[in-house]
């Protein structure tokens, strides 16, 4: 049966992996390979282990990220306008000490 884990490892480690939002191992791999292996955030490579991003409105996955990506994008979600507020700010503060 296509896509079907038969090795005993593989089925345990489908299984201690699958828990989180809904993503097996096989959905993990597609996630790290549309990603090309690097954490969109920081962009420094990932594991297979990383975190599994997800909207926490929807449910959906998103994709890969490292914990300190992960905490950054849960606590900026729903935040838009600060967050492009805040970026100005950076942004005018980098400015006046150049």
């Amino acid at each position: 049966m296509p896509g079907k884990v038969h090795c005993a490892y593989h089925r345990a480690l489908n299984a201690a992996v699958s828990g989180k939002h809904g993503c097996d191992l096989e959905g993990r791999k597609a996630l790290f390979k549309a990603q090309g292996g690097c954490c969109p955030v920081c962009t420094e490579p990932l594991t297979l282990w990383n975190h599994v991003d997800h909207d926490h409105t929807t449910g959906r996955v998103r994709g890969l990220l490292h914990a300190r990506g992960n905490l950054l994008i849960r606590d900026l979600e729903g935040h838009e306008d600060d967050v492009s507020r805040a970026l100005e700010y950076l942004s005018a503060y980098a400015s006046n000490i150049r």
